[in-house]
């Protein structure tokens, strides 16, 4: 349709080409001026060292000073929140930061599940391997099940009874941590 002086409404071949469409620039120039915030963002910013220097869990801790897979696991998250990982980058991260039985089961299972890279679902394969039932019969029995290991310093061993005490504190409904707090009270006096 023709308008007034004989031009069209719509742009020409040769003002399309030259990028004549208004909108159109504009939504190419906002998209390259998000990408490029984006890029410098990543580059401009230099993050300080993690909270926690994540160490590698083997499973099941048989030496004193090894990570519980609890205690592992806040550290892995404090370290995947530091660097805000998406989540097959937290899955790579997860994977390098395994040894021994504990790796083996994750990519074991992992492989036969066909989920690919799912952080969720690994986390899931070493709760469900090598972490305590999470209720309050389990941690009952890890508390009372504790042993004092070889080479453990007195110090440590006291450490892990408190942390097993205060997950079972935590389990626990009301009823039972005032029992549990006057378990503790008659017991230390």
């Amino acid at each position: 349709m023709a308008t007034g002086g004989g031009q069209s409404a719509a742009p020409s071949k040769k003002q399309t080409a030259q990028g004549g469409g208004s909108a159109a620039k504009t939504t190419d120039v906002s998209e390259m001026i998000s990408a490029l915030t984006n890029a410098f963002k990543g580059l401009s910013t230099q993050k300080s060292p993690p909270p926690v220097k994540l160490s590698k869990f083997f499973g099941t801790p048989k030496l004193p000073g090894q990570n519980s897979l609890r205690d592992w696991l806040i550290d892995f998250e404090a370290y995947c929140d530091h660097y805000s990982l998406t989540d097959w980058k937290k899955y790579d991260t997860l994977i390098s930061h395994l040894g021994g039985k504990a790796k083996d089961e994750v990519r074991c299972q992992m492989m036969v599940s066909g989920n690919g890279k799912d952080a969720k679902r690994a986390i899931g394969i070493l709760k469900f391997m090598f972490g305590p039932e999470e209720t309050v019969s389990g941690y009952s029995s890890s508390f009372y099940s504790r042993r004092q290991l070889e080479g453990e310093s007195i110090a440590d061993y006291s450490l892990e009874l408190l942390k097993l005490y205060t997950q079972l504190v935590e389990a626990s409904d009301r009823s039972e941590q005032a029992a549990l707090k006057h378990l503790q009270d008659t017991t230390l006096k």
